[in-house]
């Protein structure tokens, strides 16, 4: 680590960056990166003390922290199809792969510098929301010659900024003018996005289909297929689709919660379990791990058992105790004290210990519940269903289904 500190330091001396801050600590790099302006930030993908960079950069863009202005490279010795997959996705500035010479880290980073040059009132406009002005400056820009080199780029921005924009007629017609000049996967993938807003749902999944088949669009076009089987309620076509686009790209978070989801709707009991779990092992780390995810899976776990047989019954008891324990340790003083007394109870009513699975729960028939989200609640309400308080499982639900018309109306 000393070392490649060094010589990563050595070389961007050489290359004549200056001012260069070195940090191995992902939360350090986020108090940075917000409290100073950086026009590059080099990121390495192993970052193993506390978050890794795949994470932090996830945290940079969600979180909106990380300016449109500041370029953003990763590099990684790791080169594996799920590793790249993931990184490609989040979509950095430029990816490269260690080992690499001074000349060629020099021609990367000089070519992404003078990109954000280009683009960077463009980019300002974006960082501040203003996507009309931007558009606007961006045409301005593409009416230059000088800037011909950075048309390619200039006008994939212009396709986002009319989606930004809600432009979705004008939008359809630019990506298709493009298309019939050069067939470029942005150009299609955009095009699609078109279509499910226009509700044009046919045209939408003809091209999907054809983008599943390539490998640079396969991610994408399982995703927006996923997105269109919802919005006509597929759901066991939506979960699928979910399940093979995590597969290729598994540290996405969002999107195994996204089947836990589907797994739901359509009583999945094994994907929702398997899709639960998944979130528990790539959100460790990350600003995704939270004691809820260990909740989530446990409460998955115990609605599998409830429809397992005898042995996987036992096998499944077992796992949801780990996950708990898990929990345990790795939120010390999580304050979930009445949601463990209802995964306690369902534990004993999976043993047949009805009795003790009443005891727990009668101490919170008279529990205030506005603290508690919706899936707690919805757990606690299986849980005194099944040892027979139907009253106190009813009320439970009228809660719930007041909280869901509350958002609608929101």
């Amino acid at each position: 680590q000393i070392l490649a500190k060094g010589y990563l330091k050595y070389t961007m001396e050489e290359l004549g960056f200056q001012q260069i801050s070195y940090i191995d600590k992902a939360d350090e790099a986020l108090r940075l990166i917000k409290e100073e302006t950086f026009e590059l930030v080099v990121c390495a993908y192993d970052l193993r003390e506390e978050k890794e960079g795949y994470f932090l950069y996830e945290q940079l863009k969600s979180q909106k922290i990380l300016p449109l202005t500041t370029a953003f490279v990763f590099i990684s010795s790791d080169t594996t199809a799920e590793i790249v997959h993931s990184i490609v996705e989040l979509q950095p500035d430029e990816f490269l792969a260690k080992p690499f010479s001074v000349k060629e880290l020099d021609k990367r980073l000089s070519r992404v510098l003078v990109r954000k040059q280009a683009l960077k009132d463009v980019y300002a406009l974006m960082d501040k929301g203003d996507f009309e002005g931007a558009l606007d400056e961006l045409e301005r820009f593409l009416t230059e010659p000088k800037n011909a080199e950075f048309f390619p780029l200039a006008l994939r921005t212009k396709g986002e900024l009319l989606l930004l924009c809600e432009h979705f007629e004008e939008a359809a017609d630019f990506y298709q003018a493009i298309i019939n000049v050069q067939d470029f996967t942005w150009a299609k993938l955009g095009l699609v996005r078109c279509y499910l807003q226009l509700d044009k749902d046919d045209e939408a999944e003809k091209l999907i289909l054809r983008l599943a088949f390539q490998p640079d669009a396969m991610l994408s076009a399982y995703d927006l297929l996923a997105a269109l089987q919802i919005k006509q309620q597929e759901f066991d076509d939506a979960l699928e689709s979910v399940t093979l686009a995590s597969s290729i790209s598994p540290r996405n978070v969002h999107r195994h919660k996204q089947a836990v989801d589907l797994s739901k709707i359509t009583h999945d009991f094994p994907a929702q379990f398997d899709a639960a779990r998944r979130v528990v092992k790539y959100a460790k780390h990350s600003i995704h791990d939270k004691p809820e995810n260990y909740l989530n899976v446990a409460r998955a776990g115990i609605d599998f058992a409830m429809t397992a047989d005898a042995a996987e019954t036992g096998k499944l008891v077992r796992q949801t105790q780990d996950f708990i324990r898990q929990m345990k340790e790795a939120f010390p003083k999580a304050e979930v004290d009445s949601e463990l007394k209802v995964i306690d109870a369902r534990l004993y009513y999976l043993e047949d210990e009805t009795d003790k699975a009443r005891m727990l729960l009668s101490q919170l028939q008279n529990a205030d519940m506005s603290h508690e989200n919706t899936e707690a609640l919805m757990d606690r309400a299986k849980a005194f269903h099944e040892v027979g308080l139907q009253e106190h499982a009813l009320a439970i639900l009228d809660e719930v289904e007041r909280r869901c018309v509350t958002d609608e109306n929101q």
